[in-house]
């Protein structure tokens, strides 16, 4: 884990005095000034096996109208060894001396006190560097530049690097942030339970990044990796089982191999069907053209191909599948540029053609699936017509839908791709056809493994999702959470089939037992972000009963997951009413999804989706309207894996919510008890102290009352 840089305290510098002056003058009452804002960061750093070389680059802004001297702290965790730091400050460079940890947390503690802010105390279980003091200029910024080696900490194969925000994390937002790593040597799983970063796989490096503007810095920046396993997989298990709690939480991260040469991609069958009725016509249908056609240039030559165009009619490019060649992308050009809008919308009669074309010869298959409007020709009843493209399936296509503007039926075609392990994309009017169908099929190019089937020995999993496994592809990783019963040594199996033949690898897994204190904590609401997702969709293509929607009230209610039906917990108060309560308002609440066509119907199950897909789970309670619009919430905060509700003055924590303050044990902030509470916690809890305002906490199982103190 890296070196922390953390902006802790600010100080006046104090102002010349005049010669002329022989008497004092009395000391001027102070002026309260705001504090000095980091206006950017930048990251960049080089990983091999555990040592990290970091190079940080800060612009910070004074908003006062004096000069601000401003004293940096850099929390060092436990583990890390810190060497080679040079910091240089408005051109000059600084030193600075490395305190023990007892020092250090008598630091941290001191700053807390002085400044009466909790926000220091997540890091009062580090060590600390600290640096002298310079000043930023009135209204002005200074550059700091910094650079160190540091050796992050390693539990077993898996290496932790993490960048901590600090007080930066108190301000609305950062107007810029950029954050590049590059891993060097052969690396398989990697992740970041903070942050959707991209990560661009070669043989010998990995680059991870992030970047944002205006970006709120809700959480510290991690990344969790490990080496490269031999084999076609790289696959890790991360865990984390909660006190008290019945089953334990798993995260399994998979990557394919990456190949020291370029190598063949598994052949893979291909067919499009395109919509071309009356309502494609204009900028749809040239669009659509433009996609198909960025699918035909980038097949390979092993692949198989197909065409279907329909509206009330069904038109096949050619009677068979096409074995690609430039030959045969001429003649499907040409075809396409034919395609001319006109008509109603025969979707059964073209899925059904276009299944009838898969071949069942174990070869990955998709079927790409693109529609503007509603069935209106043929088989137009929505159950009917999943029925049928579930049983045509024979050849096993994932079916990926694009659903094109509002007058779409969103519920079908959630249907047709849960029933084949697809997915599917919401094309808005203001979005770009040919970009998404492109975005997609790039995930597709190179097929590694399909029909994917994970098992634990030694263990029972539930729950787990994506509850149907995607095929694996070159450069992308799987991300796989769950429940399991059994904590301790497991052997996990992962099978899959390389065209003609079955690849199996087992690798061992430590999952943590009940009371292991581990840094995982993040894997739980990531599961419950799922979990309500698969609710969703469950009551979406089933319809509702009490036992889904009080799990589903349940989970949103612990972790602050304000789904549509859900937001009604923003509500001040709302969250402490009675359970029938809570399950009417669910109930009502779900007869939105009655709505499967225009902006509603559309925006809740694109919203669905992005639960369900999102690698980490929300950093801030945000609610959503019936078409998935976010707004921010005054009344909930997500804070390490809990959520918390405002009632009145008092923030309570959502294992508490049956509870009173009265009988919590009350502790003052700032208190020599409160810091002495601090000294017991685990790094986990500790975030929990960092509330400027009144807090009821549960601390296993121990409510605690922390009054704050005015600043």
């Amino acid at each position: 884990m890296p070196l922390r840089f953390l902006l802790a305290l600010c100080l006046f510098a104090p102002l010349a005095a005049s010669a002329q002056i022989i008497v004092p003058p009395p000391r001027p009452v102070p002026v309260p000034q705001r504090p000095v804002e980091m206006a950017a960061l930048e990251i960049d750093g080089r990983i091999a096996d555990q040592v990290a070389e970091v190079s940080v680059t800060q612009t910070l802004f004074n908003p006062n109208d004096r000069p601000v001297e401003t004293e940096f702290l850099f929390p060092i965790p436990p583990g890390a060894a810190v060497q080679d730091l040079v910091l240089v400050a408005n051109g000059q460079e600084l030193t600075g001396e490395v305190l023990p940890k007892d020092e250090a947390r008598r630091r941290y503690e001191e700053i807390v006190r002085r400044m009466i802010d909790p926000a220091l105390m997540e890091y009062a279980g580090y060590g600390l560097y600290r640096t002298s003091v310079f000043p930023v200029p009135a209204r002005g910024e200074s550059v700091v530049h910094f650079r160190y080696t540091e050796v992050s900490p390693r539990e077993g194969d898996r290496v932790t690097f993490s960048y901590p925000f600090g007080l930066a994390r108190q301000q609305e937002s950062v107007e810029q942030l950029r954050i590049s790593l590059t891993l060097s040597d052969g690396v398989g799983a990697v992740y970041s339970p903070s942050h959707e970063v991209e990560i661009d796989r070669e043989r010998r490096r990995t680059r991870v990044t992030f970047e944002a503007d205006d970006v709120r810095l809700r959480r510290d920046f991690r990344l969790i990796y490990e080496p490269e396993e031999d084999g076609p997989v790289s696959a890790t298990v991360l865990s984390h089982w909660p006190e008290g709690a019945e089953d334990g939480y798993f995260l399994l991260l998979a990557s394919p191999e990456i190949p020291d040469t370029q190598t063949e991609a598994l052949p893979k069958t291909v067919v499009f069907v395109i919509d071309r009725s009356g309502s494609m016509a204009g900028k749809k249908i040239e669009q659509a053209r433009d996609a198909l056609a960025f699918v035909l240039n980038n097949l390979d030559d092993d692949d198989l191909f197909n065409i279907v165009a329909y509206d009330d009619r069904v038109e096949v490019f050619e009677p068979e599948l096409q074995h690609y060649s430039p030959d045969s992308r001429d003649a499907a050009l040409d075809f396409v540029d034919g395609l001319r809008p006109g008509g109603s919308t025969n979707i059964d009669g073209a899925l059904g053609e276009a299944l009838d074309l898969i071949p069942e010869d174990g070869n990955p298959a998709y079927v790409l699936f693109l529609t503007d409007g509603l069935p209106t020709a043929g088989e137009t009843g929505e159950g009917a017509i999943a029925r049928n493209a579930e049983r045509a399936n024979e050849g096993d296509a994932r079916i990926f839908s694009f659903g094109v503007g509002y007058d779409v039926n969103a519920r079908l075609l959630e249907r047709l791709a849960t029933s084949s392990g697809g997915t599917t994309e919401y094309v808005r009017p203001e979005d770009d056809l040919e970009a998404s169908v492109a975005g997609l099929y790039n995930r597709l190019t190179s097929p590694v493994l399909s029909d994917l089937a994970i098992d634990f020995d030694g263990t029972r999993i539930n729950r787990a999702y994506p509850r149907d496994l995607p095929d694996m592809f070159e450069g992308q990783q799987l991300v796989w959470a769950g429940r399991y019963t059994r904590g301790g040594d497991v052997t996990v199996r992962l099978s899959g089939r390389a065209g003609d033949d079955d690849r199996t690898m087992t690798f061992r897994a430590d999952l943590a037992e009940e009371g292991d204190r581990t840094r995982t904590d993040f894997i739980e609401p990531l599961w419950a972000s799922r979990r309500v997702a698969a609710l969703l969709e469950q009551i979406d293509l089933d319809g509702q009963n009490e036992e889904l929607v009080d799990e589903l009230v349940a989970l949103s209610t612990q972790y602050g997951i304000l789904t549509p039906y859900t937001s009604f917990l923003a509500e001040e108060d709302a969250v402490f009413a009675s359970r029938d309560d809570l399950l009417m308002r669910g109930s009502r609440n779900l007869e939105m999804m009655d709505q499967t066509s225009g902006a509603a119907g559309v925006g809740q199950r694109a919203l669905r989706s992005q639960i369900a897909s999102a690698p980490q789970a929300e950093a801030e309670a945000v609610a959503y309207d019936a078409e998935g619009r976010a707004r921010s919430v005054e009344t909930v905060q997500k804070v390490g894996n809990r959520a918390f509700y405002r009632r009145g003055d008092l923030w309570v924590d959502a294992n508490l919510l049956d509870a009173g303050p009265d009988e919590a044990m009350e502790v003052e902030q700032f208190s020599d008890r409160y810091f002495t509470l601090a000294r017991r916690l685990t790094p986990e809890q500790m975030v929990y102290l960092t509330f400027h305002e009144d807090v009821l906490i549960d601390f296993d199982g121990t409510a605690v009352l922390i009054r704050a103190v005015e600043s």
